[in-house]
């Protein structure tokens, strides 16, 4: 059986190789929280714009995990934007391919960190005003299954 993946990205890595400083490996990074040394330096792409198990409904579960799904969307966008960037246009793209790469993006912004916190937000926004309006405590919800 396959392993599962710990380290996940929300920005895939074939994407950021396309920003790399070297051998396509490292990227320059900011790291406000300074977690892994000095705030700004080159950091390896595997270990940048991901977490542990961040898109793990059940941490270190393939089961609800949408990092497989995430993968799968990744594979088809991959090469359609390989060929924008080795042709440096978009006028070949099938519509098939713009369908595809329009999905790839709107999941793109739906598969953030910001976008997780924007949720989180919202979710404590909406409870607040449940229990002013009709005074019913909803209790704990895991943002990550909304």
């Amino acid at each position: 059986m396959d392993e599962h993946v710990r380290n996940q990205h929300y920005v895939p890595q074939f994407l950021l190789k396309n920003f790399s400083s070297r051998d396509k490996n490292s990227i320059w990074a900011y790291d406000k929280e300074k977690k892994y040394g000095p705030k700004n330096q080159e950091r390896s792409i595997s270990r940048v714009a991901s977490e542990e198990f961040f898109y793990d409904q059940i941490r270190n579960s393939k089961v609800g995990s949408l990092e497989y799904a995430l993968q799968d969307i990744e594979n088809i966008a991959a090469p359609i934007i390989v060929n924008i960037i080795e042709k440096k246009t978009i006028k070949s793209l099938s519509e098939k391919d713009r369908e595809a790469l329009s999905f790839f993006v709107a999941i793109q912004y739906l598969r953030t960190k910001g976008h997780l916190h924007q949720t989180k937000y919202l979710f404590e926004v909406f409870q607040e005003q449940v229990i002013q309006k009709i005074n019913i405590d909803i209790g704990e919800i895991d943002v990550r299954k909304l």
